[in-house]
Formats: C-alpha cells, structure tokens, sequence
C-alpha cells in the first residue's frame, strides 16, 4: 500500500511552471535598475534597459497557483533604485515617499499571457514615470 501511495503522489505532483517578467521601457531615457537587498539569499544582476527596449525575467515554479511570486522585484528585495538616463534617481519601496506604480507591487504587473504552465506579466516604464520621479526630487 505505502509503494502505491509513493507512485500515486508521484503522478499527482504539480507540473513546473514558467512565468516571465517583461520590464518594458517606452520612456525616452535609458532605465538603470539597482536592487537592494534584504539580505543576500537571492541574486540578480542589475540591469539596464535602453529606451524602446526590454528586460526578460523568466521563473520557474511549482504549481499553477503563482501565489508565491508577486514580482520580481519583491522577492528579498528591500528597494529599487530606477535611474533614468544616469542623472535622475526615484526610489521604489522608499520610506520617505511613495511612488505612484511600483516594481515592486504585483498590481503593477499587466498579465499579457496565460496558457497552461506558462504566464507572462509586463511592467512599463512610461514618461509618466519619468515626470514623478522629477516632482519628487523637486519636493526633497
């Protein structure tokens, strides 16, 4: 009995799933993205997306759920430091104010795909963005 219970959880054990974070830039400015971390349990490099350009973050999960992810940038992730064409900064997660649409808020995310094992949430930089970050260095 216990041999057919192993095969059984064996066969009923949730597929790997892939979920892809698109970072889009559509503002007119290249993006730098500077990750601070709660502690160093997770690696990620950090980027640089040219303007008109994009970044691929592809995670593999157990289940279909994809309750445990939120996005990319939450995951041991304390702050995002967005710098857009090396001369203005924003911080996303900052204390000291709050940003309109953060990377690191999941309700951020659009879902662009869904099929079965595979998901893909876009995040997009706009020149919005851009013009929040210059009134909030204004107001500093």
């Amino acid at each position: 009995m216990l041999c057919f219970g192993t095969i059984l959880l064996c066969f009923c054990a949730d597929p790997e799933v892939q979920v892809d974070y698109v970072i889009k830039n559509d503002s007119s400015y290249d993006i730098k993205l500077k990750r601070y971390y709660d502690y160093g349990a997770y690696f990620m490099t950090d980027s640089t997306i040219e303007r008109n350009s994009f970044l691929s973050i592809p995670i593999f999960e157990r289940g279909n759920s994809f309750s445990s992810i939120g996005s990319p940038y939450a995951v041991f992730i304390d702050s995002v430091q967005v710098t857009f064409s090396d001369t203005l900064s924003i911080i996303h997660g900052s204390k000291l104010y709050d940003v309109l649409r953060s990377i690191r808020d999941e309700e951020n995310y659009v879902l662009e795909e869904s099929t079965e094992g595979y998901r893909k949430y876009t995040y997009t930089f706009t020149n919005a963005d851009v013009e929040e970050a210059m009134q909030i260095n204004l107001s500093q």
